[in-house]
C-alpha cells in the first residue's frame, strides 16, 4: 500500500497514511501541529504519493485541473506521513479534552476516584503477613467478624487468607484488628478524597482542573494501621 498525504481543501479533512490503516484530521486541528504548512491559494484537493512520480503527486485547483506540486517529491509530505502515529496519539488527546469547565472537573474526579480505589486495594499488614484490602475481601471479612460477635468468638479453626493464599490462624481479637485496620485505611482514603475534591471544585479554568495532580496525600500501602 502506497504512503500517502492528502488534503481534502473544500471539505476541511487531511488524511496521513504511513503504509497503513488511513488516519483523518479535521484540517483546522491538523494545522495546530504543522503550522508551517502552505499549499497552492486555488488547490481544493493535494494528493501526495511518497516517492511519487508525475501523475501521483499532485493538485487539483478550483476549475478541475490537475497540476503538479510546487515538488516533486514533495519533501514536507514526507515528513508528514512518518508523523501519522504522533499524530493519532495528539488527536486522540485532543478529542478527550473537555469542552467545558464541569466535564473536566467530572473527569479529573473520575480519576480521582479510580486513584482511591488503587490505594484502598493496597493491602494491610497485620502481623507478619499481608492481607487484601478489596472490597470483596473486607465484604467477607465483615460477615465472618458479625458471625464472629454473635458467636463471641470465631468458629472452631477459624482462618483468614493472606495475598499469597495462605491460611492464616486467627483469634477473634486478631479479626478485630484486621477488620479495623482495613477501615481505617478505608477511613483516611475518604479524607484524602475530600481535601482533593474540594480543591478540584474551587478550581476556575479547564487547563488548572486538568493539571492537578491527585497523587498526594494517600496512606502509604501495603498500609499498616
Amino acid at each position: 500500500m502506497a504512503k500517502t498525504f492528502r488534503h481534502i481543501v473544500s471539505d476541511g479533512l487531511v488524511f496521513v497514511n504511513n503504509n497503513a490503516t488511513e488516519s483523518m484530521y479535521p484540517y483546522s486541528w491538523w494545522i495546530t501541529q504543522e503550522a508551517a504548512y502552505t499549499y497552492p491559494a486555488t488547490a481544493v484537493i493535494l494528493v501526495y504519493t511518497e516517492g511519487g512520480i508525475s501523475g501521483q503527486s499532485y493538485y487539483i485547483d478550483t476549475d478541475q485541473n490537475q497540476h503538479a506540486l510546487p515538488l516533486d517529491p514533495w519533501p514536507a509530505a514526507n515528513v508528514y506521513i512518518s508523523k501519522q502515529a504522533v499524530y493519532d496519539i495528539a488527536y486522540a488527546d485532543f478529542i478527550g479534552t473537555p469542552t467545558s469547565l464541569s466535564e473536566a472537573k467530572e473527569q479529573k474526579v473520575l480519576q480521582l476516584i479510580t486513584k482511591m480505589q488503587e490505594v484502598r486495594t493496597g493491602e494491610v499488614i497485620f502481623g507478619a503477613n499481608n492481607f487484601n484490602t478489596t472490597y470483596i475481601a473486607y465484604s467477607r471479612l465483615m460477615e465472618e467478624k458479625e458471625y464472629s460477635d454473635y458467636l463471641t468468638d470465631v468458629p472452631a479453626g477459624y482462618y483468614v487468607n493472606d495475598i499469597a493464599d495462605t491460611q492464616v490462624a486467627f483469634t477473634y481479637a486478631n479479626l478485630k484488628i484486621l477488620v479495623g485496620g482495613i477501615q481505617k485505611l478505608y477511613y483516611e482514603c475518604w479524607l484524602n478524597y475530600d481535601i482533593h475534591y474540594a480543591a478540584i471544585q474551587a478550581l476556575a479554568t479547564i487547563p488548572a482542573v486538568q493539571a492537578y495532580v491527585i497523587t498526594t496525600g494517600w496512606p502509604t500501602v501495603p498500609f499498616t494501621p
